[in-house]
């Protein structure tokens, strides 16, 4: 489970367009594969555009194909809208910014002074950025925006989810994506899925709750397919308690959320246990 991320801007400074972003992608590295892997038809790829229109339509396709073909997460521009980092967590590890410029295309750091992207360099040229910091968004913006995330379904269908992130504290989104990321990875070991839930805003959560789930006998309600694992259960409760702590948070009462947080972690361990043990909980006593 990664906490890289990447944005894709035509431009720098305030009057950037945002293209879009890839969670659980980042360096210049991974760009450069998912380019290869989205192919181009013989057009250069994001790293090597020559000019604009070339970097924007290579940014498309490679936001396209992986959305298509991979089980992570692609972010574009709502309608209407051209607003940047659409991630709710706020600690992201690897965060670069890609954008074409007067000079061609440059990244960014963690909001760091823009530099050119080569493989062959340590930290493939980051640590050579000189001058002033990047003029985007900065990590940990917690100002509302909007923008389309979307989820390559069970069914491998893709199912676009429009997010609006509303203001949270600081203290409450680091907590909360160091216990998001421990129920993320609980959910790829019980379902081998994988999610950054430590990204995401509980409307997102929730919709991913319900493509576990089933139509129940009543309208608005769903429920366990037949024959579910008491393990699958226990990470629905604990996708459950992020939402519900999401709320609290969100209603202005972190306190709460907090509380809820450590439920949604000790049933993320109860779902570990279960699959591991393949027994329902309580577990026997020795």
């Amino acid at each position: 489970m990664s906490n890289d991320h990447a944005d894709f801007y035509l431009g720098t400074g305030p009057n950037a367009r945002w293209l879009g972003s890839l969670a659980e992608f980042g360096g210049p590295n991974q760009v450069s594969r998912l380019d290869a892997r989205a192919g181009h038809g013989g057009a250069p790829g994001v790293l090597s555009a020559p000019d604009p229109h070339a970097y924007e339509a290579a940014v498309a396709a490679l936001l396209d194909h992986h959305r298509d073909a991979e089980a992570g997460f692609v972010a574009v521009p709502s309608p209407g809208e051209d607003l940047g980092w659409p991630w709710l967590e706020a600690t992201s590890i690897r965060w670069f910014a890609y954008a074409f410029t007067d000079h061609g295309v440059r990244a960014s750091l963690r909001g760091g002074p823009w530099f050119i992207p080569d493989l062959d360099l340590p930290d493939y040229g980051a640590t050579t950025g000189t001058g002033p910091d990047a003029e985007l968004r900065a990590i940990g913006d917690t100002t509302p925006k909007t923008a389309t995330v979307t989820w390559s379904g069970f069914r491998g269908l893709p199912i676009p989810i429009t997010q609006t992130l509303p203001p949270v504290p600081q203290t409450y989104l680091t907590h909360r994506g160091e216990v998001a990321l421990a129920v993320a990875s609980a959910a790829e070991l019980v379902l081998g899925r994988r999610w950054p839930l430590a990204d995401l805003n509980r409307a997102t959560i929730h919709t991913l709750t319900l493509g576990l789930l089933v139509p129940g006998p009543a309208p608005n309600l769903y429920e366990l397919p037949e024959g579910a694992p008491f393990a699958v259960e226990r990470i629905t409760v604990a996708f459950d308690f992020l939402v519900d702590a999401d709320r609290y948070a969100e209603g202005n009462n972190p306190e709460r959320g907090r509380e809820l947080l450590a439920s949604s972690a000790s049933v993320a361990v109860q779902a570990v246990t279960a699959h591991r043990t393949h027994q329902p909980y309580p577990w026997p006593s020795r």
